[in-house]
């Protein structure tokens, strides 16, 4: 398959994966998806989510209270587009207010 093709199954639902490195003194994604109180257009829908876990690591974390990285994926249900993507300034100012309305509803 060449790169950036995708072939969808007919019938089939897309999700996204999400992989990401994250400090372990920070809120994780995944949290704070499910503390949202309802859905904000413009913000991907959450279907689940955690921090990766390896149950034969030779090095456990610290518990020294000193931050390490820990690895924290998410599954989201809708895909959007790149920012610099935009077509206009219109759309990029929508992109940015969704934005800032899908942050205002985590509080």
């Amino acid at each position: 398959m060449e790169s950036g093709v995708r072939t969808l199954v007919q019938g089939s639902d897309v999700s996204i994966l999400n992989s990401a490195w994250r400090n372990s003194q920070r809120t994780s994604e995944a949290a704070i998806y499910g503390g949202l109180r309802s859905h904000p257009t413009g913000v991907a829908r959450f279907l689940q989510g955690g921090d990766v876990v390896f149950p034969d690591a030779r090095d456990p974390p610290s518990g020294d209270g000193q931050p390490t990285s820990v690895l924290h994926r998410l599954i989201l249900q809708t895909i959007g587009r790149p920012l610099w993507d935009f077509v206009s300034y219109m759309e990029l100012l929508k992109a940015f207010r969704a934005a800032v309305v899908g942050s205002s509803a985590s509080y």
